[in-house]
C-alpha cells in the first residue's frame, strides 16, 4: 500500500490540491506499478514560516510554491523505478 504525503503552502484551491494528488497517484500506479485503486494521499497545508526548505540546494531554483512529496511504498523498490518516479 503506497502512502503519499504532499506538503505545500496554504491557500491553494481544492482543485489545485486535487490535481497534485492525482498526478502523484498516477505516478504511483503507472511507474511504481501499485494496483489501481490503491490510493492513500494526505495533503498538508502550511504557513510559509512552517514549510522550510533551501531555495538553491543542488543548484535548483525553487519558488515559494515549492511542495514536498513523500511516498512510502513496498512496491517499485528497484533503483531504476525509484529514479523514474
Amino acid at each position: 500500500m503506497p502512502f503519499a504525503r504532499i506538503d505545500l503552502i496554504q491557500g491553494k484551491t481544492p482543485e489545485y490540491r486535487a490535481a497534485v494528488a492525482d498526478i502523484v497517484y498516477r505516478g504511483v500506479i503507472d511507474i511504481l506499478k501499485a494496483p489501481d485503486g490503491d490510493r492513500f494521499v494526505v495533503v498538508g497545508e502550511h504557513t510559509a514560516e512552517n514549510l522550510i526548505y533551501d531555495f538553491k540546494f543542488f543548484g535548483f531554483s525553487r519558488s515559494p510554491d515549492c511542495m514536498l512529496i513523500q511516498v512510502t511504498s513496498t512496491v517499485g523498490n528497484e533503483r531504476e523505478t525509484k529514479f523514474a518516479f
